[in-house]
C-alpha cells in the first residue's frame, strides 16, 4: 500500500505523535502532515537535535556515570542547550533538488524552501 492508500500524500513528509511510557516513547497513532510542497519522493530528512538524541549522555570526554539517573539528567542537559529557546527544526531533501525548512512543533507549512541544487538532495 503506498502513502496515498494510508490517507496522506505522497511526497509530504509525516510526523507521527508520541506519547512517554516509563523509559519509551510509543508512537501514540496520530499523524501530523506537514504541508506537502516537494514535486518528488522525499529521500532524506536531518532533525536540529538529531545528534545529541542519538548519542544521550555520551560525547567526546568518554565520561562514565555513576546512575541513569545521572546519564538522564546529562543528556536532557545537552539537549536543552543544543535545541534552545526555539522549536526543533527539521529539513528534507527530495529528488526534485531542493530541501524545506520546517518547525514540525510550530506549523505544517514549510518556513522556507530552499532551491538551486543541480542533483537530487539525497543524504548518504
Amino acid at each position: 500500500m503506498d502513502a496515498k492508500g494510508l490517507g496522506w500524500p505522497a511526497f509530504s513528509v509525516v510526523v507521527w505523535e508520541v506519547v512517554r511510557r516509563g523509559d519509551c516513547w510509543l508512537p501514540r497513532g496520530a499523524t501530523v502532515v506537514l504541508a506537502g510542497g516537494h514535486g518528488h519522493w522525499v529521500n532524506s530528512l536531518a532533525l536540529s537535535t538529531e545528534y545529541v538524541l542519538r548519542t544521550g549522555a555520551f560525547d567526546h570526554t568518554g565520561k562514565h556515570y555513576s546512575s541513569p539517573e545521572e546519564m538522564k539528567k546529562v543528556a536532557l542537559e545537552r539537549y536543552n542547550k543544543i535545541k534552545g529557546n526555539g522549536p526543533e527544526r527539521l529539513v528534507s531533501g527530495s529528488d526534485d533538488f531542493t530541501m524545506f525548512l520546517w518547525e514540525p512543533s510550530v506549523s505544517k507549512h514549510p518556513k522556507t524552501r530552499m532551491t538551486g541544487h543541480q542533483q537530487l538532495v539525497c543524504r548518504q
